[in-house]
């Protein structure tokens, strides 16, 4: 529930699938909510005109569902139906889906995998689809104060942390990053479109960047950015307002120092797990032909134990 609770105060994220969802639902239209959490998408369509809205999730969260329906009088033109919404079957198929899936990065809770089922399996042609694409970015980031607390500086306990450190560099850590601590402008590593038929996506394997000054790189960050409906765009990077998503921070194992017109590659893949996504990404900085770091990390290497170090919540509201 801290997930749901987190990303329903998110005062971005409402707004802006609010003006999509009233952009995109036409009088009389058959919404699908794929994965609808605490149900409060699907009140948003039923608000914007729709007919009626199939609201399924596979989570227990779905009797809270029931209750917010009620409380907002939709219940007549809502039905909740438990199940995974990649097999479910639905009694027709939905003019337009609204999908909130989008983890940190954009795919941690499956979406790019998700979406072309449910759109193949439960739209009529020519449906509408919120989020029309996907673009994951990333860039290099310096930012010592957070590279020395994620990599236990400052714990000076006579205790050999080895095993620890190489756990944390396996993962990724959802922080709070600025326009600032880049090094270099942002690059795409990840694009879907589903606005087509059927729903394309790619996987950008290459992706490098340029130092665009002197600096010191402690890790990489990456976002998204998803355009819900013509005009309406919701953006997680570091200059955008903060939501829920804030950005994610893959930190390299030590510090590397870079000049201006140094070269950066990330490259980051998504592997479909029971629950949302396990990612890998590969890291290198080159300064002509030389190589200074090449490394490549992925969270499915990590110890499962550890419940200390795991990141996000899957589910949505």
């Amino acid at each position: 529930m801290y997930a749901d609770h987190t990303i329903l105060n998110d005062g971005v994220r409402l707004a802006r699938f609010r003006e999509a969802l009233r952009a995109r639902v036409r009088p009389g239209d058959v919404v699908l909510d794929a994965g609808t959490g605490t149900g409060i998408l699907a009140v948003m369509a039923a608000q914007a005109g729709a007919g009626h809205v199939y609201a399924v999730e596979s989570r227990g969260i779905i009797e809270l569902a029931r209750d917010v329906v009620q409380a907002n009088g939709c219940a007549d033109r809502i039905t909740l139906i438990r199940g995974d919404v990649q097999t479910v079957s639905l009694p027709e198929k939905a003019d337009g889906v609204v999908c909130e899936l989008l983890g940190y990065a954009g795919l941690a809770e499956g979406i790019a995998r998700l979406l072309p089922r449910v759109i193949e399996s439960h739209l009529k042609p020519g449906a509408w689809r919120i989020p029309g694409d996907l673009r994951v970015y990333a860039a290099p980031v310096q930012h010592a104060a957070l590279h020395e607390y994620i990599m236990l500086a400052h714990a000076d306990a006579g205790v050999d942390l080895g095993p620890v450190l190489r756990e944390i560099v396996q993962n990724y850590w959802v922080e709070n990053l600025a326009g600032a601590d880049l090094l270099a402008p942002p690059c795409v590593v990840f694009a879907a479109d589903w606005s087509g038929e059927p729903g394309r996506s790619s996987l950008r394997q290459d992706a490098p960047m340029t130092a665009r000054r002197h600096g010191v790189v402690h890790g990489f960050g990456a976002w998204f950015t998803a355009e819900l409906a013509p005009g309406v765009t919701l953006d997680t990077g570091p200059h955008a307002p903060l939501t829920s998503w804030r950005q994610v921070f893959f930190p390299l194992p030590q510090p590397v120092p870079v000049r201006e017109g140094d070269t950066l590659g990330f490259d980051l893949t998504s592997m479909p797990m029971t629950h949302g996504e396990m990612f890998h990404w590969k890291c290198a900085v080159a300064r002509g032909r030389q190589t200074l770091f090449e490394a490549a990390y992925s969270n499915a290497l990590s110890c499962h134990s550890m419940k200390a170090f795991e990141q996000g919540a899957d589910g949505n509201s």
